[in-house]
């Protein structure tokens, strides 16, 4: 049975205690920017000192599967009218609201200098003390609190996420706030606060389909305090030092978009360079040799994209294991990247009812069982950390509105990490998403639309990053890669660190109308050929000789393709969590030891 220490906000004082006089809000003079060392160039970033700043104190217990946390928002006002409240997103409570059976939690408890108003489970509203005029620097602490969603085992089992790739509502958070498999993420574990479009703060609920959140570059100093043995990684520049019978993190660093943390007990780190660029991969030590690996693809694609399309942004990338769910293979982060666990596995080593299916379809046609995948779950591997090397360039040089403008960086980094593969593999990885939804009945429709109006992850997946992706490949079938690439280029150069819309990006690149016919229409069977039976589909995802013994063994048993599609739902049986030994200090322990340390 799965437990949560209750997060609720303390009580109010006893009616004969006064009401404390509510803080003002402070108006500060900028100190200089810390953490400018993650930037290779820090002056190209404009407005770097009037930039969203945090500063942040984290204490993470994963015994106790929850975390405790303070901290100090410095916010410019640059929308050019007085603003008189600020809106905290609270992205961790989006699943909840929608529904979703997830145990992840962040509860704002206090604000000094301001009033917080809930507006909904992911939605705090601050009245300022003071109103702050455009132009006026306003900073005020928060402290929090939360828990951590405690992740299945077979969330690193190949076989179970594709049961749970259909997306529905477990897909809401893809695990990123949660523990399991020995590994522990936290992402968006702070109360953020809402990007500025131009017109209005984006406070738009969630949608249960796509990326949780989207910002501007920010700037950030942490303290992440962990029991001894539980080792860290950030986003940020890392130093980590011995406190007691804990362990400090300490990192900073400007530009990043949000704040990611990834702990273990059993990590090992591989590390190479690239330039000025250190790139590290960090995964569990039994996946060392896929770890190696992930460096490997991390450094070519860093490399490639160096040279062919812009500067890479940051002196650091972290390429790190974490557990996921929804199906997701990979999450970006800037200067941080993801890989789902179950692509460092071998996927013959499941025990998910959907792999034995395929082991008997796979015997009945005279041959001994499934033959051996685990290329085909490398060739994935390198092709997810390829996808997400590229989003360091997408959204995170240029940035884009993930909820709103979905069709903006997906496909252009689904496209990239097809440059870095066989023209067939990026088939078999991108192409093969439309497949499949159109497999299922989905009906093609425009791309380039607001993540709510997809009426699945299933049919997102499909048009987002298997249909929209060949805009640029018609590009480089029409003009040569070298132009696209020196498209992409120029466009990096005028839009770098700011935000764009799919029409505007297109235009950047001069391909409006081509944007128009693969963004805004629908002509995916005519474009791919596609057959209704499934069998393109079917070779696409598992290669002509897997395809065709499949297709064999289903014919004895007077089955298509998409009837094989359509039983691959049943996932593995759920096992209990497993939790580390009963170890380190609590979280609020660890946070007396901070104040310790100040004094």
């Amino acid at each position: 049975m799965l437990w949560l220490l209750a997060c609720t906000t303390p009580p109010p004082p006893a009616a004969s205690a006064p009401e404390p006089e509510p803080e003002p809000v402070v108006v500060v003079e900028l100190p200089p920017v810390p953490g400018t060392a993650l930037l290779r160039d820090p002056a190209g970033l404009p407005d770097l000192e009037s930039r969203p700043r945090y500063t942040l104190d984290l204490s993470i217990s994963d015994v106790e599967n929850r975390y405790e946390g303070r901290g100090t928002l410095t916010w410019t006002n640059r929308t050019g009218t007085t603003v008189a409240e600020l809106p905290l997103l609270l992205h961790p409570n989006e699943p909840d609201e929608l529904g979703a059976a997830t145990m992840a939690r962040l509860d704002l408890l206090t604000v000094e200098g301001g009033t917080q108003k809930a507006l909904r489970e992911s939605l705090v509203m601050v009245t300022l003390d003071t109103p702050a005029a455009p132009g006026d620097v306003v900073e005020f602490g928060f402290t929090f609190h939360g828990a951590m969603q405690v992740l299945k085992p077979e969330s690193n089992d190949v076989w179970s996420q594709m049961g749970m790739s259909g997306g529905q509502f477990e897909a809401a958070d893809y695990g990123l706030l949660g523990q399991g498999d020995g590994l522990l993420t936290a992402s968006s574990a702070y109360p953020m606060v809402a990007p500025w479009t131009g017109q209005a703060f984006d406070t738009r609920a969630p949608s249960g389909i796509g990326d949780l959140a989207w910002n501007e570059p920010m700037v950030f100093e942490v303290r992440v305090v962990t029991p001894k043995g539980l080792d860290v990684v950030t986003n940020l520049v890392d130093t980590t030092e011995p406190l007691g019978d804990a362990t400090l993190t300490r990192g900073e660093g400007a530009g990043v978009r949000d704040f990611v943390l990834v702990a273990s007990r059993e990590f090992d780190v591989k590390t190479a360079r690239v330039d000025d660029i250190t790139i590290r991969s960090w995964a569990l030590k039994r996946d060392a040799a896929a770890n190696e690996a992930a460096l490997a693809s991390a450094v070519h694609a860093v490399r490639e994209l160096d040279r062919r399309i812009a500067p890479y942004p940051f002196t650091e990338l972290d390429v790190v294991e974490a557990t996921l769910t929804g199906g997701a293979g990979g999450v970006e982060f800037s200067s941080l990247l993801l890989v789902a666990g179950f692509l460092y596995r071998d996927p013959s080593s499941s025990q998910d009812p959907n792999f034995q299916m395929m082991q008997q379809l796979g015997g009945m046609s005279g041959g001994m069982g499934m033959p051996d995948l685990s290329g085909i779950v490398a060739e994935q591997r390198n092709f997810v950390v390829a996808h997400e090397v590229a989003h360091q360039w997408f959204p995170g040089l240029v940035g884009s509105d993930a909820r709103n403008d979905p069709a903006v960086d997906e496909p252009l980094a689904q496209y990239l990490a097809g440059t870095l593969v066989e023209p067939d593999v990026r088939d078999r990885l991108v192409l093969a998403n439309f497949a499949l939804f159109r497999l299922v009945d989905g009906v093609d429709a425009p791309a380039d639309r607001p993540t709510h109006e997809f009426s699945s992850t299933l049919e997102y997946a499909g048009l987002v990053y298997g249909k929209a992706p060949y805009l640029y490949v018609a590009l480089e079938d029409a003009q040569g890669r070298d132009a696209v690439d020196a498209a992409l280029a120029k466009a990096v150069r005028e839009h770098a660190w700011g935000t764009v819309d799919a029409a505007t990006w297109t235009a950047s690149i001069g391909a409006s109308k081509e944007g128009r016919r693969w963004l805004e229409e629908a002509n995916g069977d005519e474009d791919f050929e596609l057959d209704p039976e499934g069998r393109k589909a079917l070779q696409l995802l598992l290669g002509d000789e897997l395809a065709e013994s499949l297709v064999e063994s289903m014919g004895v048993l007077g089955m298509q393709p998409k009837d094989l599609f359509a039983m691959l739902g049943l996932g593995a049986a759920p096992q209990p969590p497993v939790f580390p030994g009963a170890e380190g200090p609590s979280a609020e322990e660890m946070m007396r030891m901070l104040d310790e340390l100040e004094q």
